[in-house]
């Protein structure tokens, strides 16, 4: 068994590897990965891959997704979703209070559901060919079949001719594409909020970790970002350790 001052050493060393601060009062600060949020207008144009890996991190990336539709659609324009239909059954459909959370109305978005990839891949060419939307967001499977460098490239260039964002969600990244960017999404752990009289502190905003793997003239970049009741993209607030004396008198309450 490891000894007291042992464990304080491996975690000192811990914190150390994960760039962590020990200000004094016993507070854990972790640094952003870097000083300023991604530039909105990087949403306003393009075709962009929103990749999600794991299963959490493909409903951070649909989230995303329609955050960035929102930031980067033209205001007289409707959002447009598209989605297979066995992929809605097995993850859900979106639903007006989900959407109102970040900052849709209900309303200005248009949701369709189809059979096969092949006629989502027709629905999303045929929004990105129309200018009276203001974004488009289409869901792909999990299993990609047809789309790739061929398919990317049609829907880029009616993208290009109409100006209407366009937001591709994956669940994996293959083969290169002719996409104008890659966006990859983790979901991260919130900062909580502590509410008087309340055990525990309360779920905080959503937290996302960005990595911007490509986009025309924009070097990889990093950012771990809230989403804030006021529907903006912020970096997010370091989060930190629970002081050691509050830990130790929960422990003797639960003892």
């Amino acid at each position: 068994m490891l000894s007291v001052p042992h464990k304080h050493k491996m975690v000192a060393a811990l914190r150390q590897r994960l760039c962590l601060d020990q200000p004094p009062g016993g507070t854990a600060v972790s640094r952003p990965l870097i000083a300023s949020t991604p530039d909105l207008e990087l949403f306003a144009g393009g075709l962009h891959e929103v990749v999600g890996d794991t299963g959490a991190d493909h409903a951070a990336a649909l989230a995303f997704a329609l955050i960035a539709a929102r930031q980067g659609q033209r205001m007289e324009g409707a959002l447009f979703f598209a989605a297979l239909a066995s992929q809605s059954q097995e993850n859900g459909e979106l639903y007006g209070h989900g959407l109102a959370q970040l900052g849709l109305a209900a309303e200005q978005v248009i949701l369709l559901s189809v059979p096969t990839e092949k006629a989502l891949l027709w629905a999303a060419e045929e929004a990105a060919s129309c200018p009276a939307l203001g974004a488009a967001v289409i869901a792909l499977g999990a299993r990609e079949k047809l789309y790739g460098f061929t398919a990317s490239r049609r829907l880029k260039l009616r993208q290009e001719k109409s100006g209407v964002p366009l937001f591709i969600v994956r669940r994996m990244a293959g083969e290169p594409t002719a996409a104008t960017a890659r966006w990859r999404i983790a979901s991260a752990p919130s900062q909580g909020v502590s509410v008087p009289g309340a055990s525990a502190p309360l779920l905080g905003a959503p937290r996302f970790r960005l990595c911007l793997e490509r986009y025309a003239g924009q070097p990889p970049q990093e950012w771990e970002i809230d989403y804030d009741a006021a529907h903006r993209l912020r970096v997010a607030a370091p989060l930190s350790d629970r002081p050691l004396d509050a830990r130790r008198s929960r422990g003797r309450r639960a003892a």
